[in-house]
C-alpha cells in the first residue's frame, strides 16, 4: 500500500475513500444496539453510551484530520484508521468483556497514529485540540492493570475530560495554537535525539561507532519547524455530520426490515414495524428540511466545533437509543423490557433536546421553541416511562405523536410563506 497523498486532482476521490470509510460507523451502530438487546439492563445502558462514545471520537478525530489536511491526506492513514475503528467494534466488551484491553489498544493506536499524521500537514486545527495532543491518555494507559467495573470508570473519566479539554481549549486563539504545536514538535524532536544518543552510547560499548546514530530521525517520523493555523472547513464538515446521521438512521431502518424477514407477521408486529419505519421517515424529513440538528436555521457545523461536535454525539446517540428501542419493539409480543422501554423514549427526548439547544443557538423563534421542541422532548421521556406497561402497537403509535407534531411545524411555516407571497403577488 502507497503512503502518497490521495490525489487532489480528483477532490471525489477523497469523498469516496471517506464513504468507505463511513461503513465501520454502521457496524458500530449494529454491534452496540445487538449488545443491548441481548442484556437490557441499565449497566450494559452505560457502556454502550460509554463505547459509542469511544469510537464516535475516534470518527471525529480521523474526519478532522481529513479536514485540516485536505489535499495532504494520506489514504494508509485512513485505511489504517477504518481497521482499528473494526477493531474497537468487535471487541467492545458487551459482548466479550475479555478483549476490553484490545479495544483499549486499538483507541490509543488509532489517537497515536491521526495525531502524528496530522502534526506532519504542518497545520494546526485550534478549535479541535485533541487532533494535535491525540487526547487525556492517562485514565486510559493506566486502565489497562485495572480490571472492569474500574476499567470502564477509567474510561468514562477519560472521555470526559477530553469533552472538557475540547470546550476549554477549543477557543484558543491561532497564536496560542501554533505556538502550542511548536513547544510539542520540539520536545518531541529532542526525545528522538536523546533516544538516537542513548542507543549510540550502547552500540559504541558493543562493537563501536556507526555513521549516523544519534541524529534525529528524518522523513515519515520528522514534524516541521514551523507551523500554520487553519480553521474547519465548514462544507466538508456539513456533509460528513450529516453523512452519519443518514448511516444511523439508517441502521434502524435495518432493524425493521431484518426483522420482517424473520419474525412472524402478526397484527402486533405489523403496527410495529410500519409505526417504527413512519417514525424514521419523519426523522429524516426534519434532518433533511432543517438540517442535521433537527432545528430551523441551524446545523452542527455552523456552531463552534468545540460546542458543534459535542451536541452532534448526544444528538446521534439519542439516535442510536432509538435504534436500539425500534429493534425491541419489533421483536417484542407483548410489552417492551423496561430499559429498552426507557432507552427508547429517552433516545428520541435526548435528540429532540439537542434540536431545541441548537434551535436557541440558531436563533430560531420562539413560537417553536415552546410549541414544538420542548413539549416534543418532554412527550417523548414521558413516553419512554410509560412504554413498558402499554401494549407494543400502542407504544408505536404514542410515538409518532411528537415526530409527527415536529413535522407539523414546517408544514405550517411552508403554508404560511407560500400565503404571504401570493399575497405579495397579489
Amino acid at each position: 500500500m502507497t503512503d502518497r497523498p490521495v490525489d487532489s486532482h480528483r477532490p471525489e476521490s477523497v469523498n469516496w475513500l471517506e464513504l468507505f470509510f463511513d461503513l465501520v460507523v454502521v457496524a458500530a451502530v449494529a454491534v452496540l444496539t445487538e449488545g443491548l438487546l441481548t442484556d437490557p439492563s441499565l449497566g450494559a445502558v452505560g457502556l454502550l453510551a460509554l463505547m459509542y462514545g469511544t469510537i464516535w471520537l475516534s470518527w471525529v478525530l480521523v474526519v478532522m484530520y481529513t479536514n485540516v489536511a485536505g489535499e495532504r491526506t494520506r489514504t494508509r492513514v485512513l485505511v489504517i484508521a477504518m481497521f482499528l475503528i473494526a477493531v474497537m467494534v468487535a471487541t467492545v466488551p458487551l459482548h466479550h468483556p475479555q478483549r476490553a484491553n484490545l479495544f483499549l489498544f486499538a483507541v490509543l493506536a488509532l489517537r497515536g497514529i491521526v495525531s502524528g499524521n496530522a502534526m506532519r500537514t504542518g497545520r494546526v486545527l485550534a478549535s479541535w485540540p485533541l487532533l494535535q495532543t491525540s487526547g487525556a491518555s492517562a485514565p486510559w494507559i493506566v486502565s489497562f492493570w485495572v480490571h472492569a467495573p474500574g476499567k470502564y470508570y477509567l474510561w468514562a473519566a477519560g472521555l470526559v475530560l477530553e469533552l472538557l479539554l475540547v470546550l476549554l481549549r477549543g477557543g484558543l486563539d491561532a497564536d496560542q495554537a501554533v505556538e502550542a504545536a511548536t513547544e510539542r514538535a520540539q520536545r518531541q524532536r529532542r526525545d528522538r535525539r536523546d533516544r538516537g544518543q542513548r542507543r549510540d552510547r550502547g552500540r559504541r560499548r558493543d562493537r563501536g561507532p556507526r555513521r549516523g546514530i544519534g541524529e534525529p530521525q528524518r522523513g515519515i517520523g520528522e514534524r516541521p519547524a514551523e507551523f500554520v493555523a487553519v480553521d474547519v472547513d465548514r462544507s466538508h464538515l456539513d456533509e460528513r455530520l450529516g453523512l452519519f446521521v443518514i448511516i444511523v438512521l439508517g441502521e434502524s431502518v435495518t432493524q425493521l426490515v431484518l426483522a420482517a424477514a424473520t419474525e412472524e407477521w402478526t397484527n402486533t408486529f405489523d403496527t410495529a414495524a410500519i409505526t417504527g419505519f413512519v417514525l424514521l421517515i419523519g426523522l429524516w424529513w426534519l434532518t433533511f428540511v432543517y438540517g442535521f440538528a433537527g432545528a430551523p436555521h441551524t446545523t452542527f457545523a455552523d456552531l463552534p466545533p468545540r460546542f458543534g461536535l459535542p451536541l452532534h454525539l448526544l444528538s446521534t446517540l439519542g439516535l442510536v437509543g432509538v435504534a436500539a428501542g425500534l429493534g425491541g419493539l419489533v421483536h417484542s409480543s407483548e410489552s417492551l423490557p423496561t430499559v429498552i422501554g426507557w432507552v427508547l423514549g429517552g433516545g428520541l427526548a435526548l435528540h429532540f433536546a439537542v434540536g431545541a439547544v441548537c434551535g436557541i443557538a440558531g436563533n430560531a423563534s420562539l413560537a417553536w421553541l415552546l410549541g414544538w421542541a420542548v413539549p416534543s422532548s418532554l412527550a417523548a421521556v414521558v413516553i419512554g416511562l410509560l412504554a413498558p406497561r402499554l401494549p407494543v402497537a400502542a407504544v408505536g403509535w404514542l410515538l409518532l405523536v411528537p415526530v409527527l407534531w415536529q413535522v407539523g411545524y414546517g408544514q405550517l411555516l411552508r403554508r404560511r410563506r407560500l400565503g404571504a407571497s401570493a399575497l405579495t403577488v397579489g
